[in-house]
């Protein structure tokens, strides 16, 4: 971290480097530039429980019958939004995205109305991957605020934070940029096949994500 040193009042933060260690060459000791995170990236978003089992086809004929199937339990400590009304709903991409990104491959989770505490226990299943592919792609889960909107007026969603289960490949995919236990909890679930794996993640900031989708009324739905 880097910080202002200042004579009146508290120290300013700058921002912060996070380092993801497979990543990094271990056998050169050159040194690099690292560019600081933004301020907002480094507040603390609220965390959530996750799930994640890796279903690979038992036929090597039919690789494309492999499956990733994830479970999103419940969202702890979010952000307080308007008046400490929070209302939160999520967004799951398969990564990386397209344009023309299949149905089949994101879903929205029900709105749920002033609560920092939502819990989904909602299951998602991406269907039809390719065996040989899965390791170069990954899940990106968005955490959104559906604001209260004035009469006549449609208020745009809010990002609260994401989550991305991938490896650290952003030399393939900008997206793919998995850190810490978010790599660890892909890893792992891709080498335990058949097993669901559960871990909290802490939800992170993105400055570029396009538009947020509305949210919806039942649980688990294509859009």
């Amino acid at each position: 971290t880097a910080w202002d040193t200042r004579q009146l009042g508290h120290n300013m933060f700058l921002g912060e480097v996070r380092i993801q260690l497979d990543s990094v060459p271990m056998d050169s000791d050159s040194p690099n530039w690292w560019p600081l995170s933004h301020l907002e990236d480094s507040h603390f978003r609220g965390s959530i429980l996750l799930g994640l089992m890796y279903c690979p086809s038992p036929d090597d004929k039919k690789k494309r019958k492999t499956a990733l199937k994830l479970k999103v339990v419940e969202a702890r400590d979010l952000p307080a939004m308007e008046n400490g009304r929070t209302n939160p709903y999520a967004a799951i991409y398969m990564l990386p995205r397209t344009d023309d990104i299949s149905k089949d491959h994101k879903y929205k989770l029900q709105l749920k109305k002033n609560t920092v505490n939502p819990k989904w226990n909602a299951e998602v299943n991406f269907m039809q991957l390719d065996s040989k592919q899965v390791e170069s792609q990954g899940i990106e889960v968005q955490i959104l605020h559906l604001p209260k909107s004035e009469k006549g007026k449609k208020a745009p969603c809010g990002l609260l934070g994401i989550v991305r289960l991938c490896q650290h490949k952003t030399g393939v995919h900008e997206h793919l940029d998995g850190r810490g236990i978010e790599v660890l909890h892909w890893k792992e679930s891709l080498s335990r096949p058949g097993v669901w794996i559960e871990k909290w993640h802490n939800l992170r900031g993105f400055n570029s994500l396009p538009p947020p989708p509305p949210p919806v009324d039942s649980t688990t739905t294509g859009p």
